[in-house]
Protein backbone atom coordinates (compact mmCIF):
# COMPACT_ATOMS: atom_id res chain seq x y z
CA UNK A 1 0.00 0.00 0.00
CA UNK A 2 1.51 2.98 -0.92
CA UNK A 3 -0.49 6.71 -0.51
CA UNK A 4 1.53 9.07 -2.36
CA UNK A 5 0.46 12.78 -1.02
CA UNK A 6 -0.28 14.55 2.58
CA UNK A 7 -2.89 16.48 1.76
CA UNK A 8 -5.52 15.69 4.38
CA UNK A 9 -8.56 14.26 2.77
CA UNK A 10 -12.34 15.51 3.54
CA UNK A 11 -14.44 12.87 3.94
CA UNK A 12 -17.70 14.49 5.78
CA UNK A 13 -19.77 11.49 5.95
CA UNK A 14 -22.17 12.25 9.38
CA UNK A 15 -21.24 10.65 12.48
CA UNK A 16 -24.47 9.42 12.97
CA UNK A 17 -24.69 7.60 9.81
CA UNK A 18 -21.20 5.94 10.16
CA UNK A 19 -22.52 4.84 13.89
CA UNK A 20 -25.60 3.56 12.21
CA UNK A 21 -23.77 1.10 9.17
CA UNK A 22 -21.02 -0.31 11.25
CA UNK A 23 -23.92 -1.74 13.61
CA UNK A 24 -25.27 -3.45 10.38
CA UNK A 25 -23.79 -7.14 9.45
CA UNK A 26 -21.73 -6.90 6.52
CA UNK A 27 -23.20 -9.35 3.56
CA UNK A 28 -22.96 -10.15 0.57
CA UNK A 29 -24.87 -7.88 -1.96
CA UNK A 30 -26.84 -9.34 -4.73
CA UNK A 31 -26.35 -8.03 -8.32
CA UNK A 32 -28.09 -5.14 -9.19
CA UNK A 33 -31.52 -5.71 -9.67
CA UNK A 34 -34.11 -3.03 -11.16
CA UNK A 35 -36.74 -3.85 -8.74
CA UNK A 36 -34.32 -3.08 -5.94
CA UNK A 37 -33.86 -0.83 -3.94
CA UNK A 38 -30.50 1.01 -4.04
CA UNK A 39 -30.05 1.28 -0.32
CA UNK A 40 -28.69 -1.85 0.49
CA UNK A 41 -25.88 -1.06 -1.73
CA UNK A 42 -25.54 2.20 -0.28
CA UNK A 43 -25.11 0.91 3.07
CA UNK A 44 -22.83 -1.69 1.71
CA UNK A 45 -20.56 1.28 0.12
CA UNK A 46 -20.31 2.82 3.40
CA UNK A 47 -19.42 -0.28 5.79
CA UNK A 48 -16.51 -1.05 3.18
CA UNK A 49 -15.36 2.67 3.50
CA UNK A 50 -15.38 2.69 7.09
CA UNK A 51 -12.90 -1.12 6.93
CA UNK A 52 -10.76 0.80 4.71
CA UNK A 53 -11.70 -1.25 1.82
CA UNK A 54 -12.22 1.75 -0.69
CA UNK A 55 -12.62 -0.39 -4.35
CA UNK A 56 -15.44 -2.34 -2.71
CA UNK A 57 -16.89 0.73 -1.62
CA UNK A 58 -16.75 2.33 -5.49
CA UNK A 59 -17.98 -1.02 -6.56
CA UNK A 60 -21.04 -1.29 -4.43
CA UNK A 61 -21.93 2.44 -4.74
CA UNK A 62 -21.38 1.42 -8.65
CA UNK A 63 -24.49 -1.15 -8.14
CA UNK A 64 -26.56 1.70 -6.27
CA UNK A 65 -25.88 4.50 -9.30
CA UNK A 66 -26.84 1.22 -11.94
CA UNK A 67 -30.30 0.87 -9.91
CA UNK A 68 -30.86 4.29 -9.43
CA UNK A 69 -28.78 6.89 -11.98
CA UNK A 70 -30.31 10.06 -10.21
CA UNK A 71 -28.86 9.14 -6.73
CA UNK A 72 -27.09 11.92 -5.77
CA UNK A 73 -26.16 10.60 -2.15
CA UNK A 74 -24.45 7.46 -4.69
CA UNK A 75 -21.90 9.63 -6.87
CA UNK A 76 -21.29 11.45 -3.61
CA UNK A 77 -20.37 8.18 -1.75
CA UNK A 78 -18.50 7.32 -4.50
CA UNK A 79 -16.71 10.49 -4.90
CA UNK A 80 -15.32 9.85 -1.56
CA UNK A 81 -14.15 6.47 -1.94
CA UNK A 82 -12.07 7.85 -5.29
CA UNK A 83 -10.69 10.83 -2.61
CA UNK A 84 -9.35 8.71 -0.53
CA UNK A 85 -7.74 6.31 -3.22
CA UNK A 86 -6.77 10.00 -4.19
CA UNK A 87 -7.92 9.30 -7.40
CA UNK A 88 -9.18 13.21 -7.30
CA UNK A 89 -10.18 13.12 -10.96
CA UNK A 90 -12.91 10.06 -10.72
CA UNK A 91 -14.11 11.91 -7.47
CA UNK A 92 -14.07 14.96 -9.32
CA UNK A 93 -16.54 14.01 -11.65
CA UNK A 94 -19.02 12.02 -8.71
CA UNK A 95 -19.25 15.12 -7.19
CA UNK A 96 -19.62 17.33 -10.03
CA UNK A 97 -23.07 14.85 -11.03
CA UNK A 98 -24.32 15.00 -7.46
CA UNK A 99 -24.14 18.55 -7.86
CA UNK A 100 -26.13 18.48 -10.86
CA UNK A 101 -28.53 16.35 -8.95
CA UNK A 102 -28.55 18.55 -5.55
CA UNK A 103 -26.68 21.72 -5.89
CA UNK A 104 -27.23 22.45 -2.11
CA UNK A 105 -25.25 19.92 -0.70
CA UNK A 106 -22.94 20.95 1.35
CA UNK A 107 -20.42 18.08 1.56
CA UNK A 108 -20.48 17.28 -2.69
CA UNK A 109 -19.25 20.73 -2.62
CA UNK A 110 -16.79 20.00 0.04
CA UNK A 111 -15.53 17.15 -1.59
CA UNK A 112 -15.53 18.80 -4.69
CA UNK A 113 -13.26 21.39 -3.35
CA UNK A 114 -10.95 18.72 -1.79
CA UNK A 115 -10.81 16.90 -5.16
CA UNK A 116 -9.54 19.99 -6.30
CA UNK A 117 -6.98 20.29 -3.81
CA UNK A 118 -5.78 16.66 -4.59
CA UNK A 119 -4.99 18.35 -7.91
CA UNK A 120 -3.58 21.65 -6.43
CA UNK A 121 -6.10 23.51 -8.62
CA UNK A 122 -6.62 25.67 -5.06
CA UNK A 123 -8.17 28.59 -6.78
CA UNK A 124 -11.24 26.36 -8.29
CA UNK A 125 -11.44 24.75 -4.79
CA UNK A 126 -11.51 27.83 -2.68
CA UNK A 127 -14.90 28.80 -5.09
CA UNK A 128 -16.01 25.08 -4.02
CA UNK A 129 -15.37 25.56 0.13
CA UNK A 130 -16.27 28.89 -0.10
CA UNK A 131 -19.71 27.70 -1.35
CA UNK A 132 -20.04 25.01 1.95
CA UNK A 133 -19.31 27.49 3.88
CA UNK A 134 -22.29 29.06 2.64
CA UNK A 135 -24.54 26.23 3.22
CA UNK A 136 -23.22 25.06 6.31
CA UNK A 137 -21.96 28.64 7.95
CA UNK A 138 -21.45 26.31 11.36
CA UNK A 139 -19.39 23.59 9.91
CA UNK A 140 -15.72 24.09 11.17
CA UNK A 141 -14.34 21.46 8.81
CA UNK A 142 -15.41 23.75 6.25
CA UNK A 143 -14.26 27.15 7.34
CA UNK A 144 -10.99 24.53 8.21
CA UNK A 145 -11.26 23.73 4.35
CA UNK A 146 -11.12 27.13 3.16
CA UNK A 147 -8.49 28.74 5.55
CA UNK A 148 -5.99 26.15 4.36
CA UNK A 149 -6.88 26.41 -0.15
CA UNK A 150 -6.59 30.12 0.45
CA UNK A 151 -3.45 29.42 1.83
CA UNK A 152 -2.47 27.19 -1.05
CA UNK A 153 -3.37 29.93 -3.71
CA UNK A 154 -0.86 32.44 -2.20
CA UNK A 155 -3.21 35.17 -2.20
CA UNK A 156 -5.92 36.88 0.38
CA UNK A 157 -3.77 35.53 3.64
CA UNK A 158 -5.78 37.91 5.73
CA UNK A 159 -9.17 36.16 4.63
CA UNK A 160 -7.75 32.81 5.42
CA UNK A 161 -6.15 33.89 8.92
CA UNK A 162 -9.88 34.99 9.26
CA UNK A 163 -11.20 31.28 8.21
CA UNK A 164 -8.53 29.52 10.11
CA UNK A 165 -9.92 31.38 13.47
CA UNK A 166 -13.61 31.31 12.59
CA UNK A 167 -13.16 27.13 12.64
CA UNK A 168 -11.49 27.34 16.01
CA UNK A 169 -13.87 28.93 17.21
CA UNK A 170 -17.10 26.82 16.30
CA UNK A 171 -14.39 23.56 17.21
CA UNK A 172 -11.78 24.87 20.22
CA UNK A 173 -8.77 23.11 20.48
CA UNK A 174 -9.06 20.56 17.45
CA UNK A 175 -5.94 19.91 15.50
CA UNK A 176 -6.55 20.70 12.13
CA UNK A 177 -7.44 24.60 12.03
CA UNK A 178 -4.45 24.98 14.69
CA UNK A 179 -2.68 22.86 11.64
CA UNK A 180 -3.95 24.98 8.80
CA UNK A 181 -3.37 28.46 10.80
CA UNK A 182 0.30 27.68 11.20
CA UNK A 183 0.66 26.83 7.44
CA UNK A 184 -0.97 30.21 6.72
CA UNK A 185 1.76 32.13 9.36
CA UNK A 186 4.23 30.24 8.25
CA UNK A 187 3.27 31.97 4.28
CA UNK A 188 3.00 34.99 6.06
CA UNK A 189 6.77 34.59 7.13
CA UNK A 190 5.34 34.90 10.95
CA UNK A 191 7.75 31.87 11.79
CA UNK A 192 7.28 32.08 15.78
CA UNK A 193 3.57 32.25 15.61
CA UNK A 194 3.50 29.33 13.15
CA UNK A 195 5.75 27.07 15.11
CA UNK A 196 3.29 27.79 18.07
CA UNK A 197 0.29 26.98 16.22
CA UNK A 198 1.81 23.82 15.01
CA UNK A 199 3.17 23.00 18.53
CA UNK A 200 -0.56 22.96 19.42
CA UNK A 201 -1.44 21.02 16.74
CA UNK A 202 0.68 18.34 17.23
CA UNK A 203 -0.01 18.34 21.42
CA UNK A 204 -3.60 17.67 19.88
CA UNK A 205 -2.52 14.65 17.37
CA UNK A 206 1.28 13.42 17.26
CA UNK A 207 0.88 11.69 13.65
CA UNK A 208 0.87 15.20 11.02
CA UNK A 209 3.36 15.25 9.04
CA UNK A 210 2.33 18.06 7.65
CA UNK A 211 2.23 20.45 10.83
CA UNK A 212 5.46 18.67 11.57
CA UNK A 213 7.27 19.67 8.09
CA UNK A 214 5.90 23.15 8.35
CA UNK A 215 7.12 23.71 12.05
CA UNK A 216 10.69 22.16 10.45
CA UNK A 217 10.30 24.53 7.40
CA UNK A 218 9.64 27.60 10.26
CA UNK A 219 12.09 26.67 12.53
CA UNK A 220 14.80 26.58 9.50
CA UNK A 221 13.62 30.38 8.36
CA UNK A 222 14.30 31.47 12.06
CA UNK A 223 18.03 29.95 11.04
CA UNK A 224 17.20 27.04 14.01
CA UNK A 225 18.93 24.10 11.64
CA UNK A 226 18.86 21.15 14.69
CA UNK A 227 15.32 21.68 15.41
CA UNK A 228 13.91 22.06 11.83
CA UNK A 229 15.98 19.23 10.48
CA UNK A 230 14.95 16.87 13.43
CA UNK A 231 11.16 18.35 12.07
CA UNK A 232 11.83 17.78 8.73
CA UNK A 233 13.32 14.08 9.28
CA UNK A 234 10.29 13.25 11.50
CA UNK A 235 7.81 14.03 8.89
CA UNK A 236 9.21 12.24 5.82
CA UNK A 237 9.56 9.25 8.00
CA UNK A 238 5.82 9.09 8.95
CA UNK A 239 5.18 10.70 4.80
CA UNK A 240 8.12 10.06 2.30
CA UNK A 241 6.00 12.25 -0.19
CA UNK A 242 5.69 15.27 2.21
CA UNK A 243 8.14 17.09 0.80
CA UNK A 244 6.00 17.69 -2.39
CA UNK A 245 3.24 18.97 -1.28
CA UNK A 246 5.07 22.10 0.25
CA UNK A 247 6.79 22.09 -3.58
CA UNK A 248 2.96 22.56 -4.66
CA UNK A 249 2.54 24.84 -1.87
CA UNK A 250 5.16 27.29 -2.98
CA UNK A 251 6.89 26.57 0.19
CA UNK A 252 9.82 24.66 -1.20
CA UNK A 253 11.66 24.92 -4.42
CA UNK A 254 11.47 21.45 -6.61
CA UNK A 255 14.66 21.00 -7.02
CA UNK A 256 14.71 20.53 -2.87
CA UNK A 257 12.51 17.62 -3.44
CA UNK A 258 13.80 16.22 -6.23
CA UNK A 259 17.59 16.16 -5.67
CA UNK A 260 17.96 17.86 -2.43
CA UNK A 261 19.56 20.92 -4.26
CA UNK A 262 18.30 24.36 -3.71
CA UNK A 263 17.24 23.73 0.27
CA UNK A 264 16.82 25.99 2.84
CA UNK A 265 20.48 25.97 4.89
CA UNK A 266 19.98 22.90 7.42
CA UNK A 267 17.65 21.33 5.42
CA UNK A 268 18.50 17.38 5.83
CA UNK A 269 19.96 15.21 3.43
CA UNK A 270 17.52 12.11 2.75
CA UNK A 271 18.33 9.20 4.75
CA UNK A 272 18.94 5.75 3.97
CA UNK A 273 17.71 2.20 4.79
CA UNK A 274 15.30 3.67 6.63
CA UNK A 275 12.39 1.69 8.58
CA UNK A 276 9.49 1.64 6.11
CA UNK A 277 7.40 5.05 6.92
CA UNK A 278 3.74 4.46 7.59
CA UNK A 279 1.61 4.58 4.79
CA UNK A 280 -0.75 7.18 7.17
CA UNK A 281 -4.62 7.25 5.92
CA UNK A 282 -6.32 10.13 6.65
CA UNK A 283 -9.82 9.94 6.91
CA UNK A 284 -10.66 13.47 8.03
CA UNK A 285 -12.82 16.57 8.30
CA UNK A 286 -9.79 18.51 6.65
CA UNK A 287 -7.28 18.32 8.78
CA UNK A 288 -9.34 17.92 11.99
CA UNK A 289 -10.19 13.95 11.50
CA UNK A 290 -11.75 11.65 13.81
CA UNK A 291 -8.51 10.41 15.15
CA UNK A 292 -10.37 6.95 16.49
CA UNK A 293 -12.10 6.38 13.41
CA UNK A 294 -8.78 6.55 11.19
CA UNK A 295 -7.08 4.57 13.30
CA UNK A 296 -9.43 2.16 13.77
CA UNK A 297 -9.00 1.73 9.53
CA UNK A 298 -5.04 1.76 10.13
CA UNK A 299 -5.55 -1.53 12.86
CA UNK A 300 -7.68 -3.05 10.45
CA UNK A 301 -5.01 -2.97 7.61
CA UNK A 302 -2.48 -4.77 9.94
CA UNK A 303 -4.76 -7.29 11.29
CA UNK A 304 -5.13 -7.90 7.20
CA UNK A 305 -1.54 -8.30 7.15
CA UNK A 306 -1.42 -10.99 9.22
CA UNK A 307 -4.58 -13.07 8.37
CA UNK A 308 -2.85 -12.89 4.82
CA UNK A 309 0.34 -14.37 6.55
CA UNK A 310 -2.07 -17.30 8.09
CA UNK A 311 -3.44 -17.78 4.92
CA UNK A 312 0.02 -18.56 3.15
CA UNK A 313 1.46 -20.28 5.92
CA UNK A 314 -1.69 -22.80 5.75
CA UNK A 315 -3.21 -21.21 8.73
CA UNK A 316 -7.34 -20.36 8.00
CA UNK A 317 -8.21 -19.99 11.30
CA UNK A 318 -7.30 -16.07 11.86
CA UNK A 319 -9.88 -13.44 11.25
CA UNK A 320 -10.14 -9.52 12.03
CA UNK A 321 -11.90 -8.89 14.87
CA UNK A 322 -14.78 -6.38 15.05
CA UNK A 323 -14.00 -2.51 14.28
CA UNK A 324 -12.66 -0.47 17.56
CA UNK A 325 -13.76 2.95 18.03
CA UNK A 326 -11.81 4.58 20.96
CA UNK A 327 -8.17 4.69 21.53
CA UNK A 328 -8.23 1.80 24.27
CA UNK A 329 -10.15 -0.35 21.88
CA UNK A 330 -7.18 0.04 18.84
CA UNK A 331 -4.53 -0.74 21.68
CA UNK A 332 -6.37 -3.79 22.99
CA UNK A 333 -6.94 -5.15 19.05
CA UNK A 334 -3.30 -4.10 18.30
CA UNK A 335 -2.68 -6.47 21.43
CA UNK A 336 -4.05 -9.14 20.16
CA UNK A 337 -2.96 -9.09 16.34
CA UNK A 338 0.19 -9.38 17.95
CA UNK A 339 -0.32 -12.16 19.83
CA UNK A 340 -1.27 -13.80 16.79
CA UNK A 341 1.49 -12.56 14.61
CA UNK A 342 3.81 -13.89 17.62
CA UNK A 343 2.39 -17.41 17.24
CA UNK A 344 2.61 -17.55 13.04
CA UNK A 345 5.89 -16.31 13.52
CA UNK A 346 8.01 -19.46 13.75
CA UNK A 347 6.82 -21.08 10.55
CA UNK A 348 7.04 -17.84 9.18
CA UNK A 349 11.00 -17.65 9.88
CA UNK A 350 11.18 -21.25 9.19
CA UNK A 351 10.05 -20.84 5.44
CA UNK A 352 11.92 -17.23 4.96
CA UNK A 353 15.48 -16.24 5.48
CA UNK A 354 15.19 -13.36 7.55
CA UNK A 355 17.04 -11.20 9.83
CA UNK A 356 17.31 -12.46 13.27
CA UNK A 357 16.13 -9.60 14.72
CA UNK A 358 12.76 -9.91 12.65
CA UNK A 359 12.29 -13.60 14.23
CA UNK A 360 12.53 -12.63 17.41
CA UNK A 361 9.18 -12.56 19.53
CA UNK A 362 7.52 -8.84 18.82
CA UNK A 363 7.29 -7.40 22.05
CA UNK A 364 5.53 -4.25 21.90
CA UNK A 365 6.85 -0.93 24.16
CA UNK A 366 3.11 0.81 24.10
CA UNK A 367 1.71 0.61 27.45
CA UNK A 368 -1.76 1.48 28.54
CA UNK A 369 -1.51 5.45 27.70
CA UNK A 370 0.35 5.50 24.71
CA UNK A 371 -0.86 7.29 21.69
CA UNK A 372 -2.65 4.37 19.42
CA UNK A 373 -0.77 6.40 16.32
CA UNK A 374 2.56 5.80 17.45
CA UNK A 375 1.56 1.85 18.40
CA UNK A 376 0.16 1.84 15.34
CA UNK A 377 3.35 2.65 13.34
CA UNK A 378 5.46 0.48 15.99
CA UNK A 379 3.22 -2.64 15.02
CA UNK A 380 3.16 -1.82 11.04
CA UNK A 381 7.65 -1.36 11.31
CA UNK A 382 7.77 -5.29 12.98
CA UNK A 383 5.16 -7.02 10.97
CA UNK A 384 5.76 -5.65 7.76
CA UNK A 385 9.04 -7.84 6.58
CA UNK A 386 7.52 -10.70 7.33
CA UNK A 387 4.48 -10.09 5.63
CA UNK A 388 6.01 -8.91 2.27
CA UNK A 389 8.73 -11.90 3.05
CA UNK A 390 5.52 -13.93 2.64
CA UNK A 391 3.78 -12.44 -0.03
CA UNK A 392 6.37 -12.17 -2.46
CA UNK A 393 5.51 -11.90 -5.92
CA UNK A 394 1.93 -12.29 -4.63
CA UNK A 395 1.39 -8.39 -4.96
CA UNK A 396 -2.19 -8.93 -6.07
CA UNK A 397 -3.45 -11.61 -3.51
CA UNK A 398 -1.58 -9.72 -0.77
CA UNK A 399 -2.75 -6.16 -1.01
CA UNK A 400 -3.87 -3.98 1.93
CA UNK A 401 -6.57 -1.66 0.54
Amino acid sequence: MKLRHAVVLLVCLSSAALAAVQQMPRSVAPEPDPTHSGSLFLAACLVDMASGRTALAETECTKAIQIDPKSAVAYKLRGYAYLIDRNFQSAEADFHVALRLDPEDAESRAGLGQSFNGMHAYEKAVVQFARAVKLEPGSAAYHNGLCWTRAGTRRHLDLALAECNRAMELAPGTPGPLNSRGLVRLRMGRYREAIADYDASLAGRSAQPTARFGRGLAHLRLGEKLAGAADISEALRGDADIAMLFVHLGLLPRSCADMAKACPPGFPKPATNEKPAYPWLMVSLHGDPDEDYALTIEAHRLELMVTQSARLLGRRDVMPSEPAQTHRQILDRLEQTVVIFNRLLPKACARLRMRPENCQAFRPTWTAVTDPAVAVREAYTRMTPVWAGLCGDRARQCRIE
